[in-house]
């Protein structure tokens, strides 16, 4: 196979493309499967990738019977740049399709007919021989200065902090006129530019309430670079001028995806029916607790003889071997005070939160079953199918988070949920719909994930 030409990925790209990876699946550099996922080998896949003239690749190269490669692979490519390690075109392609580079794809051989995994690079991470340093959107009304230049920020979204704002040019959202305006990647925030500045009118599927007092802000390019590179305080900017609808009041809220009745009830209208949840009294404890995994007390032996670690037990032992006899949460609270981020390869993806206990005592709901909802402010944040005691399902599932909760073999879901309510423990409530029948429950609750984005 002739040897492909790389053009180099530019350095605001590759940054990017490792915030991206370290934010939605590991932080980098990391470990999965054995093999070390690095910067050099994250430019060096999407380099490949970009190299390419349909921007895809097989996972693995094919061969025929007399030697020749029939199908390019990325395993061939990353061998030729220094990646031999067996099973890293695999791991390095789980890496980028978790972190939303790349997607699946099947790659097809004309000659034999035949079918194999394929990666192909996203749009949206692609570049040219032409292609600026720094990507520079030509809106209309955004003016280029020293330091807000709007390149500075559209490279990293301010709400998510993951994805790219890409041009959207003559569409109409709801109640603006048509016009051009900037899109994440991600989260589908929608940027309109007003003047030299933007104002942020929607957010598609973050669910953190703490953005609400951003939206219908009109900031300067250098405001929401600063809150894309973390330098300020997403509540602390005194200075921005808000840009409100005719009659409304600074910091209202939009829609709710339900309606509060007078006694506390939420109406939540699915398919032209109404669902009535009520809410349910919470006692919480006193404090928040940190590094909850770390009170974990079987031995790292026991813990990486199971199943769910097959992947990083090879890496304990040579690595990690004088800790083998000790407790698996004394071995990564030290590991996190050394700042050796591979500590996380133990827990799940919410296993290093804040946690706090709550329970109820409410008798009404101690035998029910039906459907329950997280609710902070008006975001609707997590719904759920209970097919035993509720009050179970609270007072020792989602109020009362173990420390074998956080690990890898533990429950994500829960470590979720008790941690936004101990964030948000002011403006988030559990809600209550009675029902019976488990095919009916979990019916409704795919329903309500879909249409909430849950």
């Amino acid at each position: 196979m002739p040897t492909p030409h790389y053009l180099p990925i530019p350095t605001s790209l590759r940054t990017l493309a490792c915030d991206t990876v370290s934010r939605r699946v590991a932080s980098v550099p990391f470990i999965r499967n054995r093999v070390r996922v690095t910067g050099d080998l994250i430019a060096a896949g999407i380099e490949s990738l970009n190299a390419e003239a349909t921007r895809t690749l097989a996972i693995n190269q094919r061969t025929g019977a007399d030697g020749r490669v029939q199908v390019d692979g990325l395993d061939r490519l990353l061998t030729g740049r220094g990646f031999p390690e067996p099973g890293t075109a695999d791991t390095l392609s789980l890496v980028l399709k978790d972190a939303g580079i790349v997607e699946p794809v099947v790659v097809s051989d004309r000659r034999s007919h035949r079918t194999f995994r394929g990666i192909r690079l996203l749009s949206v991470w692609t570049w040219h021989i032409a292609s600026e340093t720094e990507r520079s959107y030509g809106l209309q009304g955004i003016h280029s200065t020293s330091l807000c230049d709007p390149s500075v920020w559209t490279n990293l979204c301010p709400v998510c902090q993951t994805g790219t704002l890409n041009p959207v040019t003559g569409q109409r959202l709801f109640g603006i006129p048509e016009t051009d305006f900037l899109a994440c990647t991600h989260c589908g925030a929608k940027f309109v530019p007003s003047g030299d500045q933007f104002r942020l009118v929607s957010i598609a599927t973050i669910r953190d309430p703490s953005w609400k007092r951003h939206l219908n802000k009109t900031r300067t390019t250098g405001d929401w670079a600063a809150i894309a590179s973390g330098s300020a305080s997403r509540q602390e900017m005194p200075h921005s001028r808000t840009v409100l609808a005719a009659g409304k009041k600074a910091d209202e809220p939009g829609p709710a995806p339900f309606s509060r009745m007078k006694d506390g009830t939420l109406g939540v209208a699915l398919k032209n029916q109404t669902y009535y949840f009520r809410g349910v009294h919470l006692h919480f404890g006193h404090g928040i607790v940190r590094n909850l995994f770390a009170k974990a007390t079987a031995p790292v032996r026991q813990i990486i003889s199971l199943p769910p670690y097959n992947d990083i037990r090879p890496v304990v032992k040579t690595r990690y071997a004088p800790y083998l006899d000790s407790m698996i949460g004394s071995f990564l609270f030290e590991l996190k005070q050394n700042h050796d981020g591979f500590y996380r390869e133990f827990l799940n993806v919410h296993g290093d939160g804040e946690y706090c206990r709550f329970r109820t005592t409410d008798r009404g709901l101690s035998e029910q079953k039906g459907i329950w909802l997280v609710v902070v402010g008006d975001h609707i944040c997590a719904a759920g199918g209970c097919h035993g005691r509720f009050a179970d399902t609270i007072n020792e599932t989602l109020g009362s988070i173990l420390p074998a909760t956080c690990y890898r073999d533990g429950d994500a879901t829960s470590c979720r949920i008790n941690a936004l309510i101990c964030r948000n423990r002011k403006d988030a409530g559990i809600y209550f719909h009675t029902m019976t029948g488990k095919k009916k429950i979990s019916q409704l609750v795919r329903e309500m994930t879909c249409l909430f984005h849950l």
